[in-house]
């Protein structure tokens, strides 16, 4: 029996049920029994309805959280290593087809570990969130910035040349060298080295990625708190 039959066949116990006519009849009462039946039912049927829309809403919900855990760092919520290794592939592929350039830098904070050694690590979690926050927030809407790893973050900045990604790398080296962070009665303050490349059409990833990483190591021995750009 379709929805629409069961509803029109409430309907109609519903009025002889009303119908005074019919009160004290031999069959009303049997009449009377397969109504409540039906309503405990429905009753029955609604229940498992709102079950099965629960249970339905709570697998999405997890769908959506394993998802998210997929391609996104816990502590900082920007993207992890898997999401930033596959948007330099493609960033990588659009390079080779379209010739358009994209530049690479690696970010280590300094000194970290006397961080965790003077604060301890809840307040070294606090400083790399602050800088993922502060990095997020000073990119260009199509940069894509995550958490490659430990105290390093990955910037990929589609679009520009070397001469060009200046102004990007500024900013966010400007936005962390602002950052205060609080632990305590103090105020931790930040510096971040960056390693700084572009993609050459062609070249394997990865040694766009090993050039950064050379130049990261050059500005981490030759000072700190410095951008070394490497072609």
């Amino acid at each position: 029996m379709s929805a629409q039959e069961n509803e029109d066949l409430k309907k109609l116990i519903d009025q002889l049920l009303a119908d005074p006519q019919y009160t004290g009849h031999p069959l009303r009462d049997a009449l009377q029994q397969i109504h409540d039946q039906r309503e405990k039912q429905r009753a029955r049927m609604d229940r498992v309805t709102r079950i099965s829309d629960g249970f339905q809403s709570m697998l999405h919900g997890q769908k959506e959280e394993l998802k998210t855990a997929a391609t996104h760092d816990t502590l900082t919520g920007i993207g992890n290593r898997a999401l930033l290794t596959r948007r330099q592939a493609e960033a990588s592929k659009l390079s080779l087809r379209t010739g358009a350039p994209y530049c690479l830098a690696i970010l280590d904070t300094d000194n970290f570990k006397q961080v965790n050694d003077t604060w301890g690590h809840s307040a070294g979690d606090r400083v790399l969130v602050s800088i993922s926050q502060a990095l997020a927030a000073s990119i260009r809407e199509d940069d894509i910035c995550g958490r490659w790893g430990g105290e390093e973050f990955l910037l990929i900045m589609p679009g520009l040349s070397l001469e060009k990604c200046t102004a990007v790398i500024n900013k966010v080296q400007q936005a962390i060298s602002d950052l205060a962070v609080p632990v305590d009665s103090a105020l931790i303050r930040i510096t971040v080295s960056f390693g700084v490349t572009e993609h050459k059409p062609g070249e394997d990833f990865l040694k766009t990625l090993d050039r950064a990483d050379t130049a990261l190591i050059q500005a981490k021995q030759t000072g700190r708190a410095r951008c070394v750009y490497r072609r």
